[in-house]
């Protein structure tokens, strides 16, 4: 389960990455670059949250954790 945690937070940042460099340079959405910027905080943020509620590479798992793949 970890891995989808991490999984959907790399395709998160992969995307608004993407989207910034791809996008950010054509003229009408140049001055909406700050939500691909912010879409990209939001990517770690959930990658990284994904991570510490799994609590994986512990060796004291989280209560009531429900992780089955985090060894």
């Amino acid at each position: 389960m970890c891995g989808l945690f991490i999984l959907g937070g790399v395709v998160g940042v992969g995307s608004a990455i993407y989207a910034v460099i791809d996008v950010g340079g054509v003229a009408p959405y140049g001055e909406r670059v700050m939500f691909g910027l912010a879409a990209l905080v939001l990517a770690v943020i959930a990658g990284a949250g994904g991570v510490l509620a799994c609590n994986c590479g512990s060796s004291r798992p989280l209560r009531h954790s429900r992780c089955d793949g985090c060894s």
